[in-house]
């Protein structure tokens, strides 16, 4: 199965980008978590994101803002080098929540399982499988402009920033100069079924 990518942009009310369906196989059995609500207004963010370490951090940072620091084309469109983001660990833990229950449901999509793992979902007893704004939203991050990049199978941070800087919708999240702030996390399934074991999210917020 080839590495892939997908890309959702978000702004205020503004959403575009693909809205894939699932890509599964055959995994640990998880039974449906949803329930009979359509929103929530209070944060529970996800408990289970490991502590990252500022090496690991530094080393997120540096590749995201080593690209962020070149002019570059998206597709057709020229980004212009832009400003260096800052780490938030409230966008960290909606990465790894939605990192992990990909790996642990072996599929990727915007979209989280509707499953056990899929946290945000489970916690405010949502009627859909979560969405990224939503789980950003329980994380605690507050601002209005959002984006999310997820990648699969690609075994390391050079790899799959290469992926995304090569996908123009992905590309374009990473330059977007409205962002300031970004999470990001890696979530590693070695029994997974699929050859992806390794599943990425980057989230990105902003003003």
């Amino acid at each position: 199965m080839k590495n892939k990518i997908y890309i959702v942009v978000f702004a205020s009310i503004y959403l575009t980008g693909c809205n894939p369906t699932h890509t599964t196989a055959s995994c640990n059995s998880q039974d449906s978590i949803l329930g009979d609500s359509s929103d929530f207004d209070e944060a529970i963010p996800f408990e289970d994101a490991p502590a990252i370490s500022q090496e690991q951090i530094d080393k997120y940072l540096k590749a995201i803002n080593e690209a962020r620091s070149h002019s570059r084309y998206c597709g057709s469109k020229k980004f212009n080098a832009t400003t260096k983001l800052e780490w938030s660990n409230k966008l960290y833990t909606a990465a790894y929540e939605h990192s992990q229950d990909m790996g642990e449901n072996c599929f990727m999509s915007h979209s989280g399982s509707g499953k056990e793992s899929d946290w945000t979902a489970k916690v405010h007893s949502l009627n859909h499988p979560s969405k990224f704004d939503e789980r950003v939203k329980n994380s605690g991050f507050k601002n209005g402009y959002i984006g999310e990049n997820v990648a699969a199978g690609y075994t390391n941070l050079d790899e799959v920033m290469k992926g995304w800087l090569n996908s123009p919708g992905h590309c374009k999240n990473i330059m977007n100069p409205n962002y300031k702030y970004v999470g990001m996390a890696l979530y590693y399934k070695s029994s997974d079924p699929t050859t992806y074991h390794y599943y990425w999210t980057q989230n990105f917020g902003g003003k």
